[in-house]
């Protein structure tokens, strides 16, 4: 349907994300809920001539609900992001933090967890995993913010066990348009054809955004169910209570 594909489909490379691809929804006729094969969360899309310029969101970084290498945890992946587009065109800015459960032939299966940033055109994306230089583990609270000027995103992630905020900036050279924002769990593989990592469920906090133009200019927010070819409900968003919502795991494919 619509959200994040990408080319890279096996689970030993490591923390291969992937890409945007179009959507059907047209601005304001956007549903209050929909389905997609490898998103759950809430997304909002901007009404024709509007775009956004600021996304943030937080959550408290969850653990894998098994240890990695027992039954039914090998292999799977899951990431959690906030960022522009994706949702309704063919290009993506996020960032967010991801876990793992992967091995290689031979090799015990091995958990990573990393943040990291990204921008896609289509498939094609170019993912910055930050690993040693922004380190995360279970129960930290993660902030992310993405902001647009001067033809530029902006990408923020700030931990605050760590004290530590990580910063960087790539220019617009790929016409990325600004027309969604979304806060979301995500398989990010082509038609989110990998198992999803168990992770329990995950609070986005403090889910804000603003844009150009009239600030009222987008759609309500539109609440994401991840479908499985096997489970009609992987992932599934709560209500919304202001600015914060609950995703919850329920299927790993």
């Amino acid at each position: 349907m619509f959200f994040r594909f990408t080319g890279v489909v096996v689970l030993a490379a490591a923390f291969s994300f992937g890409g945007a691809s179009a959507a059907s929804a047209a601005p304001n006729a956007v549903p209050a809920s929909t389905v997609s094969p490898n998103w759950a969360g809430y997304a909002v899309q901007a009404d024709s001539g509007q775009a956004f310029n600021f996304v943030t969101a937080s959550w408290v970084e969850p653990a894998m609900a098994k240890p990695c290498g027992s039954p039914g945890t090998n292999p799977s992946l899951v990431t959690f992001s906030t960022g522009f587009d994706g949702f309704a065109d063919g290009t993506q800015e996020h960032a967010g933090t991801a876990l793992q459960c992967a091995f290689k032939p031979g090799t015990p299966p091995v958990f990573k967890e990393t943040a990291w940033y990204e921008t896609c055109v289509g498939t094609h994306c170019t993912t910055v995993r930050l690993f040693g230089d922004f380190p995360v583990q279970a129960g930290d609270h993660i902030i992310v913010a993405v902001a647009y000027a001067n033809d530029s995103f902006t990408f923020v992630l700030h931990n605050t066990r760590t004290g530590q905020t990580f910063e960087a900036t790539v220019a617009n050279t790929f016409g990325a348009t600004r027309s969604s924002v979304e806060a979301v769990a995500d398989v990010p593989v082509p038609g989110g054809g990998a198992p999803l990592l168990d992770f329990g469920s995950i609070t986005f906090a403090n889910f804000g955004f603003h844009g150009t133009g009239n600030q009222e200019g987008h759609s309500d927010l539109v609440g994401i169910t991840m479908s499985g070819p096997v489970s009609a409900v992987r992932a599934e968003p709560g209500d919304r209570h202001g600015n914060h919502f609950t995703v919850t795991w329920k299927a790993r494919v």
